[in-house]
């Protein structure tokens, strides 16, 4: 569980803070951390609750998300299903490259 440590550090995050907070012993996220152990579903649960991720981030399972990524995904399903087709027509028309200028032709030539 790499990704569980880099979370950690990121966020400042001791290994007592987590067990504590979420209910394990410190020795169960130090085996944890080294791989000797892996957490069961719950507990990947608790984890990903508590740091504010998705269980399969903490599991390495998906590339990191960016806090800015995250925050536009929880804005996304909080948005009504039925009107999230016109934002992705929105966030579609903003991510494609831009258009160049047509070319004008000189009434001088």
């Amino acid at each position: 569980m790499k990704q569980l440590m880099l979370f950690m550090r990121a966020r400042g995050i001791q290994q007592r803070r987590l067990a504590r907070a979420i209910g394990v012993s410190d020795a169960a996220i130090s085996r944890y951390l080294s791989g000797d152990r892996k957490p069961d579903i719950d507990t990947i649960r608790a984890i990903a609750d508590y740091l504010g991720l998705e269980p399969a981030e903490v599991c390495g399972e998906v590339p990191i998300m960016t806090d800015d990524e995250r925050q536009f995904l929880a804005l996304f399903r909080a948005i009504p299903e039925s009107s999230r087709p016109a934002l992705l027509k929105v966030a579609e028309a903003m991510a494609a490259p831009p258009t160049p200028p047509k070319k004008v032709a000189d009434p001088e030539k």
